[in-house]
């Protein structure tokens, strides 16, 4: 079986955007036009991301959330990635000290570039 990697993420975002964010964004109020995806794919628009950015992923998480992690640190100037160690899908709840710990570092190393 071939794995999967950021530009087939970035395929499949392109081709049809998840339903179950459309059906969030509509219970919000936001309209029809605003859901359809824009002429250049989001996911080939990070490089004009400017707000400093930190991607926290567990080590045990499913491949496709590590393959949009990279995706979006090597799409996004400046963006950086921690692998939380022991970690599936939500490092925040199995390990709150050290996600805190890395936030709140994070913050503090971007306080003078915050807007």
């Amino acid at each position: 079986m071939r794995t999967r990697g950021p530009l087939d993420l970035i395929e499949a975002m392109s081709a049809q955007p998840e339903s179950g964010l459309a059906d969030c964004f509509s219970q919000h109020g936001a309209d029809e036009d605003t859901l359809l995806p824009p002429e250049v794919p989001p996911a080939r628009r990070l490089n004009e991301v400017t707000t400093p950015s930190l991607y926290i992923i567990g080590e045990l998480d499913i491949e496709e959330k590590h393959a949009l992690a990279d995706l979006f640190t090597a799409g996004i100037p400046g963006a950086r990635k921690i692998m939380m160690a022991g970690c599936d899908h939500v490092p925040f709840m199995e390990k709150p000290e050290e996600f805190n710990q890395i936030v709140l570092h994070f913050l503090e190393e971007n306080s003078s570039t915050a807007q």
